[in-house]
């Protein structure tokens, strides 16, 4: 890989012993890039940490980006870059102009560290104040694989709403009413079909993330409750409709929400190769 943008530059990561600030460390290491890491809890030695670096990188849970910017930003290189790789925008990158002069750039990986590497994996990226370091840093990203996707901050967190936050939410409320009625994972989701296997899947992987993560992202998201809400008023639609045997409002309920789906063509023929004819 072509280094050449970033000889003689030193990037810092801050969070080197988190889950994803130890991916990007090991991964920029091994591109042959001069990469330096401390850990988010050693407040006492950042001040001097961020000042070896030309790039400063935030791989710090969402609540603790505001500290650590006011604490940084008078002592960062007007000329250098700090960029995070937090899961929501808004708040944090609103942390960073506030208290830094120098370049900022906002990015969400949009994997975890269970990836082998950055091929073909999505990030986005947010253009916030970078004239020099936001062609690099795309170019990096870029070859060492990653499929680069621009977004405003506001997009990115009204999507996550719905794209994290919402799926979040309906898989922990899948586990907890398969706990309160007794459903016995191993028992018995082998006598379900294959449908029903893959969202215990689904449910099983999302709870192989840190919860910590999953509250930090519905409680700092401005738009989780709208979409929270939209949720809960459709969900009360159609449980109601049940509850009250109304037959013709569950199909009319369920005749929309086919009429939307049936619009994702490509997505539906996807799912039904992986999942095979409806039970």
């Amino acid at each position: 890989m072509d280094t050449l943008d970033f000889f003689n530059t030193t990037i810092g990561i801050i969070g080197c012993k988190g889950r994803m600030g130890s991916w990007f460390f090991n991964q920029f290491s091994s591109a042959g890039l001069r990469v330096i890491g401390i850990d988010k809890t050693n407040l006492t030695e950042l001040s001097d940490f961020v000042t070896l670096c030309d790039i400063n990188i935030l791989a710090v849970p969402v609540p603790e980006i505001s500290k650590i910017t006011k604490l940084i930003g008078p002592l960062l290189k007007q000329h250098s870059l700090l960029m995070d790789i937090a899961s929501l925008k808004e708040k944090p990158l609103r942390s960073m102009m506030d208290h830094c002069q120098c370049e900022i750039i906002g990015t969400h990986p949009m994997f975890g560290p269970s990836a082998e590497s950055f091929k073909d994996q999505l990030c986005y990226v947010c253009e916030v104040r970078s004239d020099y370091w936001l062609p690099r840093i795309v170019n990096l990203l870029t070859q060492l694989g990653a499929r680069i996707k621009f977004v405003t901050p506001t997009d990115h967190d009204r999507l996550m709403a719905t794209v994290q936050t919402l799926r979040h939410v309906i898989m922990t409320s899948l586990a907890l009413t398969l706990r309160e009625t007794g459903f016995d994972l191993l028992r018995d989701s082998t006598a379900s079909g294959s449908w029903f296997r893959e969202m215990i899947k689904m449910m099983t992987h999302q709870f192989d993330q840190p919860s910590e993560l999953y509250a930090d992202l519905a409680l700092n998201n401005p738009y989780s409750h709208q979409i929270l809400q939209t949720f809960e008023n459709e969900n009360n639609k159609i449980v109601q409709a049940i509850s009250r045997g109304e037959r013709e409002n569950i199909l009319r309920l369920m005749t929309l929400a086919q009429s939307y789906a049936s619009r994702q063509n490509n997505l539906s023929t996807v799912t039904k190769k992986t999942l095979g004819d409806v039970e």
